[in-house]
């Protein structure tokens, strides 16, 4: 069965909706809960989205038949924060952090660390900054300790060492089960990005329109 807010996700992109409408709720979740993930946080883009989310009180909105009732029981069901609780996060992060070897190399033999037991000289992932900001930067990662960041991406942009990092390539096998085509492009993507794959497809067609009327 599908859950209220996949249902919203499949009813077309949150900037075509109504703000405030339940659906459009649901779909802010979803956006919050796709940023929120992982430590390499864009708070600014968080931070407008929440303010959306606080704007319309969606808590009171959402779930359609039993509402959260107040931000902190949503923040409690769900997999998302805010802003203090990201640089809690990232301060955590950054107490646990053992710095990256000079050579990047493996460790000792059955050495576990947080990045496994072959280190890797280059990464893009929140342990292979916060270990390399240990080694290399250690003022900065006392500043991450203090909370002094929201992510572990905005302290290693401070430190001059972040790179974007190139996304990998992604299949999806076309069939005409429509339905099941749009599951799996959501699967791939991810609510946030559906949304804006969702917004592509609607100018699309509006093109197309717009092409009809002219011929």
């Amino acid at each position: 069965m599908v859950s209220e807010q996949d249902a919203a996700s499949m009813e077309g992109p949150r900037a075509l909706k109504q703000p405030g409408d339940p659906a459009w709720c649901w779909q802010t979740v979803s956006a919050l809960q796709s940023m929120w993930k992982g430590l390499d946080l864009n708070l600014e883009m968080y931070l407008r989205t929440w303010a959306d989310a606080e704007e319309f009180r969606i808590w009171e909105k959402i779930p359609y038949e039993s509402p959260y009732g107040s931000k902190e029981a949503m923040l409690e069901q769900l997999a998302i924060g805010d802003e203090l609780q990201a640089r809690a996060r990232t301060s955590e992060q950054a107490v646990t952090a053992i710095p990256l070897r000079e050579n990047g190399g493996a460790r000792k033999k059955g050495e576990q660390t947080k990045l496994g037991i072959a280190e890797r000289k280059y990464g893009n992932n929140a342990d292979y900054y916060t270990a390399r900001i240990a080694r290399d930067h250690p003022e900065i990662l006392e500043r991450m300790i203090r909370g002094e960041f929201s992510s572990v991406r905005a302290a290693a942009k401070e430190a001059g060492i972040y790179r974007n990092p190139q996304p990998r390539a992604k299949k999806v096998t076309v069939n005409r089960d429509v339905e099941k085509l749009a599951h799996r492009i959501r699967e791939l993507l991810g609510p946030s990005d559906f949304g804006r794959f969702a917004d592509v497809i609607s100018c699309l067609s509006a093109d197309e329109g717009e092409k009809d009327k002219d011929d």
